[in-house]
């Protein structure tokens, strides 16, 4: 088994450090408790685009009526999918908009989660990146 993560491995850029850059590769833990299967990475990645596209909406209409409660709640969530894909700076985005979002300053708010989806915008095109041939659903 270890031999399919390490051959997956060697195909993959060296990581770019704990931003979300443009050569995201998921984590060691992750290719090995997936077999190696590059299919089924794709398909949590997609889950987790689905899921957060959903929150991030979530959020959007929390933001409208200084619901911080459920900001912190969506936050939390996204923080811990980006963080289970290796997508370290996202994570680390949400959690300030979760921690920042305690003390409903609605500016401060504003502006975490506006670096929050600049960085999920930056992680969906490293991810459409490597979807064309990384990815693909060949199983």
């Amino acid at each position: 088994m270890l031999e399919t993560v390490f051959s997956a491995v060697d195909h993959l850029p060296a990581p770019s450090g704990p931003a979300s850059g443009s050569d995201w590769a998921p984590p060691l833990w992750l290719l090995e408790a997936a077999g190696g299967d590059c299919g089924l990475i794709a398909d949590l990645v997609d889950s987790f685009d689905t899921d957060t596209r959903a929150r991030i909406e979530r959020i959007r209409a929390a933001l409208a009526a200084a619901d911080y409660l459920k900001i912190q709640a969506e936050a939390h969530t996204i923080k811990g999918g980006a963080g289970q894909l290796g997508m370290d700076a996202l994570a680390g985005a949400f959690e300030e908009l979760e921690t920042i979002s305690r003390f409903g300053e609605a500016a401060t708010v504003l502006a975490q989660f506006d670096r929050a989806l600049r960085l999920f915008a930056e992680g969906q095109r490293a991810l459409a990146g490597n979807s064309g041939s990384r990815w693909n659903r060949t199983r």
